[in-house]
């Protein structure tokens, strides 16, 4: 069973393996089928790997010396060189030094001979050795013909013989089972020949050793059980880290900021921590369970007991009633042996006393109508009283309310007019003095165009004039002197400059009458806009006066609302006070009902009792008259004292049934006094409608007087 281990990305995709002997034969029969692959190729190629790696060996050799990477991993074997640390780890090359120093010998050594490739079957090297100790029948020596087939593990035929490992050494190197069985602590290192600590540059899997010991990368391990590694080298290092499955051991470790730590790991694999962390937790679940069980079994026989308990408290507690009942049963023997006579004159007496309290108790609830009656109208009259004076009250402050907007509308609206009406007018005047002075700038500016066209004219006149006079003065004088026709020609240019002057002049006096112009015109485009401005000013203070007007309208509404919120509030509180009330008396009905109902249960029973005492009575003259028939020589016994016994049981009898006219009674004028009051809610509901309907119609009746001001006000305003 081949297992391997994931490391760093850096690594370039190379891994360490770890061997398990147990399964390697099976391994090699697996393997067969790619060594066979490889025998082709491995002579052509074994002459061309010779020199190559017998340079990687001799590069090693050195390397050992200076220093390099250690690995302590889970398994026997630590791994294979890290080519892509050479560059990661600055001038110092490092290379991964192996479990033993002869595993490694023996590999160059197989380099040099090239019967396998380095870089493919180095681990393949290690495991198969060991596996042709424990099974040496399965490889041949001098049995085949060829040497170059020496070494061979045999096939089904010669020609499926695959190319292996040479016999003799690998039978008699013993340097591959050295270490075996050892286990590291699942971390990775690099010592350096500047370095006297070994630092760590990588950790194992998850569950490893180092990762539950908090050991982290860069920390820097300065002792091992105790002893200064500052001379040690890598291997020495690895094999102090390494050690049998299951020991300890311990590291001093300096972390950056100078803090030192010392930490004991455990040796072992991935499976040994997986198993070691899973035994802690289930150890830690047994006991917990354990405990718990314990406490259940505490609770059960607790609850054993105390059923032992109750069970007894139960049969004695049956026994008492039963002695209770034979007791009952024995004193209705007696009490049925007594005389039909003193039974008889007992419910006559019981009759009479009925009546007289069902007497008494019609006059107490004829009073107590009364008396509800009058408490009834004083509480109408209180009732209105106060309605009344609320009502009243409460039109008076709107009324005052009412009065006080009004006047401040009023004296606010008289404000806005006069204030429109000043706007107004200085609009007027604005627009009166625009119009003026826009018709002097349009006199003034025409007047002048047309002086200047004209003065255009007569100037372009002139020199057309002039131009037809040199033409016929040249056309005339042909045959005349050069000399005279020259003299003749520059007069008329002296003319023709002269004029041009005079007409540059007389432009230069046009642009700045047009400048003078211009710059009137931008006077009255100031002047406009500040009127304009003016304008606007009195248009904000419209609006301000305005915005100061819905504010108090907007202060109107608020009180307005205010009161109305006020209103709803003491509505809802009669409201709420009446439910209250409402509330009470259903909680005083139902009790009512449920004391009915459980007296007329009581009186149901005491009916039947009374018909069964009846029937015994009747049972009991039956007997007496026959005993008085037979014993009519013999003294009659005498009277039994338990008939007081009966006497009470009457006279209890006798006041549940008063206390239940009672109860009926009370309860029809508790049921005539929630419909009372069930018609003055549904009054009162009503009043408060009709009060509503007013209120929104005088709103609507004053919305109806604002809107004609404000109509009123607007079309100033647009005016």
């Amino acid at each position: 069973m081949w297992e391997e281990a994931e490391d760093d990305e850096s690594l370039s995709g190379e891994e360490a393996v770890v061997v398990d002997l147990s399964s390697e034969v099976k391994f090699c029969h697996r393997e067969e089928r790619v060594l066979h692959r490889r025998s082709s190729a491995a002579s052509e190629e074994a002459a061309a790997k010779t020199s190559s790696s017998s340079q990687v060996a001799r590069g090693r050799h050195d390397l050992k010396d200076e220093g390099g990477i250690g690995m302590a991993a889970q398994g026997s074997f630590a791994g294979r060189s890290l080519p892509g640390q050479q560059r990661r780890h600055g001038k110092y090359k490092s290379l991964s030094v192996m479990a033993d120093s002869r595993l490694a010998s023996s590999e160059s050594r197989d380099d040099e001979d090239g019967a396998y490739s380095r870089e493919h079957d180095r681990p393949l090297s290690a495991s198969v050795s060991a596996v042709h100790k424990r099974a040496g029948a399965l490889t041949s020596s001098s049995s085949l013909p060829d040497m170059s087939k020496e070494g061979q593990v045999r096939g089904a035929e010669e020609e499926v013989n695959v190319t292996g490992w040479k016999e003799d050494e690998r039978m008699s190197d013993s340097s591959s089972m050295e270490g075996f069985g050892k286990c590291g602590v699942g971390l990775y290192f690099e010592k350096r020949k500047d370095m006297s600590m070994a630092v760590v540059t990588e950790l194992a899997q998850r569950g490893s050793a180092a990762r539950q010991g908090t050991i982290l990368a860069g920390d820097a391990i300065e002792k091992i059980d105790g002893k200064d590694i500052a001379t040690w080298t890598a291997a020495q290092t690895q094999a102090a880290l390494m050690g049998e499955q299951g020991s300890s051991v311990l590291l001093d470790i300096v972390r950056e900021g100078d803090q030192r730590l010392s930490v004991r790991l455990m040796r072992g694999n991935a499976m040994f921590w997986y198993w070691h962390e899973k035994n802690s937790s289930l150890t830690e679940k047994n006991l917990l369970l354990l405990a718990a069980n314990r406490e259940l079994e505490e609770q059960v026989k607790a609850w054993e007991e105390r059923s032992l308990l109750v069970r007894r408290e139960l049969e004695q507690q049956l026994n008492e009633e039963r002695a209770k009942i034979e007791e009952l049963s024995n004193q209705l023997s007696q009490i049925q042996d007594v005389h039909h006579d003193e039974l008889e004159s007992v419910r006559r007496n019981a009759e009479a006393r009925l009546q007289e309290e069902k007497l008494t108790h019609r006059t107490k609830m004829r009073e107590l109508e009364r008396r509800d009656a009058a408490n009834r109208k004083e509480y109408e009259q209180r009732l209105l009283a106060k309605s009344s004076e609320f009502d009243y009250a409460m039109m008076e402050k709107a009324q005052e309310h009412a009065e006080s907007l009004m006047k401040v509308t009023s004296s606010y609206q008289n404000k806005l007019r006069e204030v429109e009406q000043t706007f107004v007018e200085r609009n007027l005047e604005l627009e009166k003095e625009l119009a003026k002075r826009l018709m002097e700038f349009d006199k003034t500016s025409r007047a002048k165009a047309e002086e200047y066209e004209e003065k255009l004219e007569e100037a372009n006149n002139k020199m057309n004039d002039l131009t037809v006079d040199f033409q016929s003065q040249l056309a005339d004088l042909q045959y005349e002197n050069s000399e005279k026709l020259m003299a003749q020609v520059g007069q008329y240019e002296s003319r023709l400059n002269c004029e041009r002057h005079a007409s540059e002049e007389e432009k230069k006096k046009l642009q700045a009458t047009v400048t003078q112009l211009r710059r009137e015109l931008d006077e009255l485009q100031l002047e406009k806009k500040s009127v304009e401005s003016e304008l606007r000013k009195a248009q904000g203070e419209g609006s301000e006066w305005k915005k100061a007007g819905e504010k108090e309208r907007e202060s109107r509404l608020k009180v307005e609302n205010q009161l109305k919120e006020e209103l709803q509030t003491k509505e809802e509180e009669w409201k709420r006070l009446w439910q209250g009330e409402r509330e009470k008396l259903s909680s005083a009905l139902e009790s009512h009902r449920k004391e009915k109902v459980q007296l007329e249960e009581e009186t149901r029973r005491l009916v039947g009792r009374l018909s069964e005492l009846e029937e015994e009575k009747k049972k009991l003259s039956g007997a007496l008259a026959l005993q008085d028939e037979d014993k009519k020589g013999f003294p009659s016994p005498p009277p039994p004292t338990q008939h007081e016994n009966l006497e009470e049981i009457c006279r209890k009898l006798e006041k549940e049934r008063s206390q239940g006219e009672e109860l009926r009674k009370e309860l029809a004028a508790v049921s005539s006094c929630v419909e009372w009051i069930r018609g003055k809610m549904q009054r009162e509901e009503e009043e408060g409608k009709r009060t509503r309907v007013k209120n929104n119609e005088e709103e609507k009746s004053r919305e109806g007087q604002k809107t004609p001001s404000s109509s009123s006000s607007s079309s100033s305003s647009s005016s």
